[in-house]
């Protein structure tokens, strides 16, 4: 089985960008107040930093979201800005070397016999023409049988 795999990566900026789009339209996703920072945190979360007001004082907060949490704002943000996703592809969230990643896994039920691949030189010489048989091509264009 053929196995696509695509791999998005996304800056600091754009995971704080998705975040407050998402907040925006899942309001008890965060409490009120405004989104300070956000970072990957290994192996699978995005830490954010809210900061919240109360009359004069002000208080920060640090949330981890993991997982589908994770996940979903970082959809958003790619549907917002017209970044294709695969209908179909199972998607996860994960940190690599210190960045915040969607996976996509295309699972492909490809049969190769029935795929036409283009071919170069390179293909072509390693291709064996059989000839038909000379007395079994006369036979069958006169409509006789041979074995």
């Amino acid at each position: 089985m053929v196995q696509d795999i695509r791999r998005l990566v996304f800056s600091p900026e754009e995971m704080l960008e998705a975040f407050q789009s998402y907040s925006r339209i899942t309001p008890k996703f965060l409490p009120g107040g405004v989104l300070k920072s956000c970072a990957p945190e290994a192996p699978d979360g995005i830490k954010l930093v809210v900061e919240m007001e109360y009359g004069s004082a002000t208080q920060q907060a640090e949330f981890t979201y993991r997982g589908i949490d994770a996940l979903r704002p970082l959809i958003l943000y790619c549907l917002e800005t017209n970044i294709m996703l695969p209908r179909n592809g199972h998607k996860n969230f994960s940190v690599i070397d210190s960045q915040a990643c969607v996976t996509i896994d295309l699972d492909l039920d490809v049969n190769p016999e029935g795929l036409a691949t283009p071919l170069t030189s390179e293909h072509i010489r390693f291709i064996k023409v059989e000839e038909p048989h000379p007395v079994k091509a006369a036979a069958a264009a006169s409509g006789h049988a041979t074995s």
